[in-house]
């Protein structure tokens, strides 16, 4: 069963994401970058990493691509696996910080505001669902 960490300092997102991700896995939460630097960090010593961090990109503190590096950074000193990354974001991908990412498999984006059918089909880029059909009424966040 996979694991998710929902990253991002606004709980309707958390309310949301947690909604579409039950069904797939185990889902966790925490509200700042450096949260989930720490939470990704007590899962990899618990021998349980997250398959998926998910990360708002403009949260106050660490932001989105800082935590990515740092939760990646930490990974790569454990020797393991690194996790898939979905940033969610309002910014184009050409704007800072999004634009000091590096291409690659290990993340993609959702833009702002996105609906169930699009969080499904960006874990698909990772691996890891497929993009479902669209449901009567469907709400986006």
């Amino acid at each position: 069963m996979p694991r998710f960490l929902i990253t991002d300092d606004d709980e309707v997102a958390h309310a949301f994401l947690r909604h579409v991700l039950l069904a797939l896995g185990e889902v966790s939460h925490a509200f700042s970058g450096q949260g989930a630097v720490e939470a990704c960090g007590r899962a990899l010593d618990e021998g349980r990493p997250f398959d998926v961090v998910f990360l708002d990109v403009l949260m106050p503190g660490m932001d989105g691509v800082q935590t990515l590096n740092a939760v990646q950074a930490r990974h790569d000193e454990a020797g393991a696996k690194r996790p898939g990354f979905v940033l969610a974001t309002c910014l184009s991908l050409s704007t800072p910080p999004l634009d000091a990412l590096p291409p690659g498999p290990h993340w993609t984006h959702l833009h702002k505001p996105f609906d169930r059918r699009e969080a499904l089909a960006a874990l698909g880029v990772l691996g890891l669902a497929q993009p479902p059909a669209a449901e009567e009424g469907e709400d986006f966040w």
